[in-house]
């Protein structure tokens, strides 16, 4: 049997550094067998401990210090006169014996670690045969060079353990800075450094890092206390599988403040904690200043409504429509672009609900980032809308697709230690490998959009540079015929200078490609926004993935600002001009927008710039919240976060150890619950089958609210769902718009509820949705003041018009004399998530 064979048998693969060890080993046992040093030509195990202790100075100091000098060895074997660097090269087919093969045999079929065979690993199965049969000549002649077998065997056990548990890059980096000498934490991710410059989205490559700064010791050493750090367990169920050089920086910043200050201020601490799956445990007590930056882990309970929203804007996305479908516009192939309004205030999470919503779609849309508040000192409030688009598909189209990747970016895993699977936390924004400012794919990607721009004025733009070069044109003639003869190429670059000359002046004065020339643009303009559609039209056809805006920090804007933005968000996003595809003449799908701002900031906004104007009262609906109702398709309101969420955060913040896992039985109780939730075929079972069963341990609650939360979204368009629905469907307004923005919230509420931990029957959710829909200045206040739903405890600080609204008669049809039961405070609390998750569920059950 060869060695790959006998590797292969139990699935593995031997690593290069492996290869060259058995060469070795291969090469010098036939020179014994063609020398009578050897009966046979197989390579043994006295050759292998050999060759292994030859090419691995590790494992040759590791028996050193336990008795066996390689010299010895070597001449024992008789291999005084072998000299492996003047061989003549014959290969020679590595075939084994029939111990060192059960020697490897033994050791395969109880290993535990992850990845390929290393050379300690080797070592130590042939002395763990030694130790376990004596059989052979090896055993007696370790004896004699004075070999410790059981003491080689632990320190190669420690060595290989310690090892085993660290990916090729941390073993690559150790190798570099060697075992004997003693480094600071800083030292080694400096040398980290210059093998992943590309950690932390490329930010590692260019920190400063003080590598005199700090404690000092061994690699081994810092690579035993960051192990101590990590659950090795839950590291296997991730994609890195081992500790990776990430995993590796993350844990010595919980060891060596020094470097935590450096990577902290260089914002690579946050970036790198955004590429892994988890983090490394912090010693309880160990409290630590926490920063507002956007969260890297789920503490508050926000991943299950981001997946909520990615589900429907996944299944909205759906399919390419086929030629002869029509929406509900009557458009050909039209698939609708949505706006949705993630509605809270200042510091309730919503920056960190659109990183995790981006995590989940960022493999199948080009997700376009918009700061709203930043960009307003810009001029034209389309251009920051229009420069981020473009720089996005200008990223994309510079990234790529590198070898192995597909057309999207995604890379299949190629094996290895250190390979991982492309998820978007390790490919990090953008999805794709990092490109040169001047690649040949980025300045292909920005010509095109400067195309783009000249194609939306090409008249004016070609009238700007012919006149003026038609005119230096001229000069240089007379200049030439006068003086004489020119070469070719002199010619050919007096005329082509002044023409370039020409049109990029021209560019930057007509064409909107910076603020002053926007402004520009716009006065030199008959119908700018015409061209501005246009533009926007041309820019979005350019992505192969539908397109999805996150806007950021609206609420910090000037009123006039919000008001001038989300006009441009309704032209140039929702009503978006639709492209349609080459073959099959059906349209483009979205663009899509979240636009996470303080809903009472919007409002507000609205309601002081048309304050003069004279408008037909709508009740329970003022003018702010009409407004916001023609933007966004979809509002969602975050709510009181859970108390097991809560409890979550405080004790992330102050470095507390994960809690102990939970009992068996109550793991198998969450288990059984997730699999009755397929049972379902409405939300509101879902609701019903978690009553009563919720497993007490925090985190199990934590994956069943998921889990649940996932299949109530599933459910949310089903004909179930709809059946269950339609009898409150007279309580809403008899238009289109209501009835949308009715199935919407509804489907909405119910997966942040479940998600929140305070889940919610079909009837009070469905009649508050109702009451969110047709008179949410009302809902608003009675979020504040559930108790003044119930018949006659309005309060007599309450505003008057809203005393007069809850007593008319469309209002008490909803919430008192509906045929389902009146709502109650209990429901107003369950229905906008401010009770604990304790409070039982009422209202499961239509009448």
């Amino acid at each position: 049997m060869t060695w790959d064979e006998l590797v292969a048998e139990y699935g593995y693969r031997s690593p290069p550094p492996v290869n060259d060890f058995v060469e070795l080993a291969s090469a010098a046992h036939h020179y014994r067998y063609s020398h009578d040093a050897a009966d046979r030509d197989e390579i043994n195990r006295s050759t292998a401990l050999w060759a292994l202790m030859t090419v691995d100075k590790e494992v040759d100091a590791a028996l050193a210090d336990c008795g066996l000098d390689r010299a010895r060895l070597q001449e024992k074997l008789g291999l005084s006169e072998y000299a492996p660097d003047v061989e003549d090269g014959t290969v020679h087919d590595p075939y084994v014996d029939m111990l060192f093969a059960e020697a490897i045999h033994d050791h395969l079929r109880t290993r535990t670690s992850r990845g390929d065979m290393t050379r300690k690993e080797v070592a130590l199965a042939i002395l763990q045969s030694v130790r376990l049969q004596q059989r052979g000549v090896l055993p007696s002649r370790l004896r004699q060079l004075g070999l410790d077998v059981d003491a080689a065997i632990l320190s190669l056990e420690n060595m290989y353990a310690l090892l085993a548990d660290f990916s090729k890059s941390v073993r690559t980096a150790r190798k570099r800075i060697g075992t004997d000498s003693e480094i600071t934490a800083s030292g080694i991710v400096a040398v980290l450094q210059k093998l992943h410059p590309e950690y932390g989205g490329g930010r590692l490559g260019h920190v400063l890092l003080r590598e005199s700064v700090g404690q000092y010791l061994a690699v081994d050493e810092w690579l035993r206390r960051v192990r101590t750090r990590y659950d090795m367990d839950a590291v296997g169920r991730t994609h890195h599988e081992v500790i990776d050089g990430k995993l590796l920086v993350l844990g010595l910043v919980e060891l060596d403040a020094a470097l935590d200050k450096d990577l902290m201020k260089s914002q690579v601490l946050d970036a790198l904690r955004k590429e892994v799956e988890l983090q490394p445990l912090r010693a309880r007590g160990d409290a630590r200043w926490s920063t507002d930056s956007l969260a890297s882990e789920d503490l508050l309970g926000r991943m299950s409504i981001a997946k909520a929203l990615a589900h429907q804007l996944v299944d909205l996305n759906g399919p390419v429509h086929s030629p002869d479908h029509r929406n509900s516009s009557g458009d050909l192939g039209r698939t609708d672009s949505f706006v949705v309004h993630i509605d809270g205030p200042w510091g309730s999470g919503k920056s960190s609900l659109l990183q995790f919503l981006e995590s989940l779609l960022i493999e199948e849309f080009l997700v376009v980032h918009v700061n709203a508040w930043r960009e307003q000192q810009l001029g034209s409030q389309w251009w920051p809308l229009h420069r981020a688009l473009r720089e996005a598909i200008e990223d994309r189209e510079a990234r790529g697709a590198a070898p192995g990747e597909d057309s999207r970016g995604h890379r299949e895993p190629a094996g290895g230690e250190d390979e991982f699977r492309a998820t978007p936390r390790s490919l990090g924004r953008g999805g794709l490998r990092a490109a040169h400012p001047w690649s040949p794919r980025r300045v292909r990607a920005k010509l095109i959009s400067r195309l783009d721009v000249i194609c939306v004025r090409p008249t004016a733009f070609v009238l700007a540079v012919l006149g003026p070069s038609v005119l230096v044109l001229s000069s240089l003639a007379v200049l030439v015929l006068s003086a004489g003869e020119f070469e070719w190429w002199q010619q050919v670059l007096a005329t082509m200078l002044p023409v370039l000359a020409t049109a990029t002046v021209a560019y930057h004065f007509f064409m909107p490609d910076s603020p002053r020339s926007t402004e520009a643009f716009i006065e030199k303009s008959a119908n700018p926004m015409s061209e501005v559609r246009l533009l926007f039209k041309r820019t979005l056809s350019r992505s192969k993935l539908p397109v999805v805006f996150f806007i950021d920090d609206l609420d910090r804007c000037e009123p006039e600002y919000v008001i001038e933005f989300l006009e441009v968000v309704q032209n140039l996003v929702k009503d978006a001009p639709v492209e349609k595809g080459a073959s099959s003449g059906a349209a483009r799908p979205g663009p899509y927008a979240f636009v996470a701002a303080d809903g009472e900031w919007i409002r507000s906004s609205y309601e002081n710039h048309f304050r003069a104007i004279s408008t037909t009262e709508v009740p329970g609906k003022p003018l702010g919240y009409l407004f916001l109702e023609k933007v966004f398709q979809l509002q969602i309101r975050l709510a009181s976060i859970s108390e097991d969420a809560k409890t979550a955060f405080y004790e992330s913040l102050l470095g507390a150890e994960s809690r102990s896992s939970a009992p068996p039985e109550q793991v198998v109780q969450a288990q059984e619950l997730m699999e009755d939730f397929a049972w379902a075929s409405t939300g509101s079972q879902v609701v019903e089958t978690m009553r009563g069963r919720m497993p007490e341990d925090p985190k199990l609650r934590v994956q069943v609210r998921s889990a649940a939360t996932q299949r109530a979204v599933e459910l949310g368009e089903s004909y179930a769902t709809l059946h269950e629905l339609s009898p409150f469907g007279r309580f809403l307004e008899p238009n289109p718009r209501s009835v949308r923005l009715f199935v919407n919230l509804y489907a909405m509420l119910l997966a942040c509820r479940i998600a929140e931990g305070t889940p919610v029957g079909v009837f009070p959710l469905a009649l508050w949705a109702v009451v969110e829909v047709r008179w949410p200045v009302l809902a608003d206040y009675l979020r504040s003041h559930p108790a003044d739903v119930e018949p006659g405890k309005f309060s007599k600080d309450g505003p008057p018009h809203l005393k007069d609204l809850i007593d008319s008669p469309d209002v008490v049809a909803v919430i008192r004399d509906s045929g389902f039961g009146a709502l109650t405070q209990t429901h107003v609390r369950q229905c906008t998530g401010n009770v604990s998750s304790t409070t039982p569920v009422q209202g499961l059950r239509v009448p």
